[in-house]
């Protein structure tokens, strides 16, 4: 097998660097190898990673292979430092900056109360979390890629039990894009 850092994050680096917009063959042959090799360790088929990430907006989808191409980077508490070192809210933070969307920095205001939807209205790239974790969906099943203190404490993709993700609450990056717009008062971000 590959190590964690290996093809998967090269891929999504690659990926993440296509011109916004831009939805050619060599963009849809990246996404299907990316996908073939997440469903691989995940054991989903790889045909509904890339039926749900074409089915998310472009944006959802850059913010997904941005923290893609973050596998096996190690998590330290704090950081949002690309390849180097984050937390599980720099790694998400990160990938949306990618991908054009300013959201806050730390994972309480990441999904915040007003952002809370069904986990049938999400997209992949979307947040979920528990407690102050915050983790990105990848848009099938409870599979996501998240920095996090366990297996190997580094970011890392998993697919989740039924049981832990029926704690999940899910927030909607398009209703923080509405809540940024002004269209909804935004909570004051926490300081630490």
């Amino acid at each position: 097998g590959t190590d964690q850092r290996g093809v998967t994050a090269s891929r999504a680096t690659r990926l993440v660097r296509q011109p916004a917009g831009i939805y050619g063959a060599e963009y849809a042959a990246l996404r299907a190898e990316i996908a073939a090799e997440v469903g691989e360790r995940l054991g989903i088929a790889p045909s509904r990673l890339e039926a749900a990430w074409t089915r998310a907006p472009h944006r959802h989808q850059i913010a997904v292979m941005y923290a893609l191409s973050q596998i096996g980077v190690p998590y330290a508490w704090g950081m949002e430092s690309p390849g180097e070192a984050v937390d599980c809210s720099g790694l998400t933070w990160l990938a949306w900056r990618a991908a054009g969307l300013n959201i806050p920095r730390f994972s309480e205001a990441q999904y915040d109360k007003r952002l809370e939807i069904d986990k049938e209205d999400a997209f992949a790239g979307d947040f979920v979390g528990v407690d102050t974790h915050v983790r990105m969906w990848l848009g099938v099943d409870n599979a996501t890629v998240e920095a996090t203190t366990a297996r190997g404490a580094q970011v890392s993709i998993a697919n989740h039990s039924s049981a832990e993700a029926r704690r999940w609450r899910w927030a909607s990056t398009l209703m923080l894009e509405v809540v940024r717009s002004g269209a909804v008062r935004p909570v004051a971000t926490p300081t630490r």
